[in-house]
This record gives C-alpha cells, sequence and structure tokens, in this order.
C-alpha cells in the first residue's frame, strides 16, 4: 500500500525474521500503529498487554522513518522508567542494528564518560561470553554510541536515544549535553512501560 518503505525489508534484522518474521500478520494494535504513524503522521497511545507486540508499535515506524531519509542527529528518544528496561531495549537494538548505519546507544548513569574505556571494557565481556560472540561478530558495535565523550566532543549522536526520565531531566539543563536536542529531525518521543 506505500505505506512502508520497500527499503525497510532490506535490513538486516527484517532478512532474519527481525523484529518479526516478514511473513507474520501483525496485530490489529501494530498495523493500526504503522498506518496511523507513518501513513497519517498522526501520534498514538498503545495500552495492551505484556508480550503484545506494543515495541513493534513503535519500532516498525521509527525504522521505517530512519531508512526513508538518514539525516544524522537524534530522531528518536525512548524514555523508560528504569535502567534495567533501558538495557533490554538496547541488548534488542543491537540484535535489530547490527550491520545498518543507523546509530543508536542509552545515555543512562551507566554510560561511561570515555568511548576508549567503554569500548575496552565491552571487547573484554565479550572475550568472555561465548553466547555474545555468537550474537555479534563485532562487538561494541560500530554504530552504538558508547561514551558520552562521543556526544560531547565528537558530535556523534545516536539516531535513537535511549534513556530514562531521571537522566532525561539531565539532559535537558545540563549545556553539555545540549548537542542531543540541537541536531536532528526529531519525530519520535517514546514513553515506553
Amino acid at each position: 500500500e506505500g505505506i512502508l518503505s520497500p527499503a525497510l525489508l532490506q535490513l538486516p534484522c527484517f532478512q532474519k525474521g527481525k523484529p518479526i518474521p516478514l511473513n507474520a500478520p501483525l496485530y490489529q494494535h501494530q498495523e493500526q500503529s504503522i498506518r496511523k504513524l507513518c501513513g497519517e503522521g498522526r501520534n498514538i497511545v498503545v495500552s495492551s498487554g505484556t508480550g503484545s507486540g506494543k515495541t513493534e508499535s513503535f519500532l516498525i515506524p521509527l525504522l521505517n522513518d530512519l531508512v526513508s531519509d538518514p539525516t544524522q542527529g537524534v530522531r528518536a528518544v525512548l524514555v523508560y522508567p528504569l535502567n534495567a528496561l533501558v538495557n533490554d531495549q538496547l541488548d534488542r537494538l543491537r540484535t535489530l542494528l547490527q550491520g545498518t548505519d543507523i546509530t543508536f546507544g542509552r545515555y543512562t548513569s551507566e554510560l561511561e564518560y570515555d568511548s576508549k574505556r567503554a569500548a575496552e571494557t565491552m571487547k573484554k565481556e565479550w572475550r568472555e561470553d561465548s553466547e555474545l560472540q555468537k550474537r555479534f561478530p563485532i562487538y561494541p558495535l560500530p554504530n552504538e554510541v558508547i561514551g558520552r565523550d562521543q556526544i560531547r566532543q565528537e558530535k556523534l549522536l545516536p539516531q535513537i536515544l535511549i534513556t530514562n526520565y531521571a537522566m532525561l531531566e539531565y539532559l535537558l539543563l545540563r549545556p553539555q549535553d545540549s548537542p542531543l536536542f540541537a541536531s536532528g529531525r526529531w519525530q519520535f518521543a517514546v514513553l515506553d512501560e
């Protein structure tokens, strides 16, 4: 119907059947969300049970927007109440976005100041974890923002920013974090969970 870009299906994640298999029927709330966000440019609220695919209701439109217009800079902020939920979504995005040019990253109290030190820690973790090695041949991913210095000094901004409510307040107040809000084409603010 032309609601979603054909380029979306070329993302490596969709070729591997993630976030959903290409031939899987969408749930009604997923289809309605995609139509409202992508087709009509409207806002949505999705309220359904745990495990019902709420994340796909915003994730598919978000990925569609990024493949349709790869403008750099923050395009979406995903806000969660707890770091544990931020980390779950970060892990999911790693799986979905490996092998793409879509940049992403979390900004919580756990985000290292120095990206070189963060990379060393992550590489050590990867060497010690065979499951991580199976999932990610390269770790950290080249499109993941892993240090505050990347944002503040290098102006490497994640197109998808994941944070929590408390950190979002700090980000909005601190001048050194203003690049997050000064560039890009903001399209999505997602309050999840």
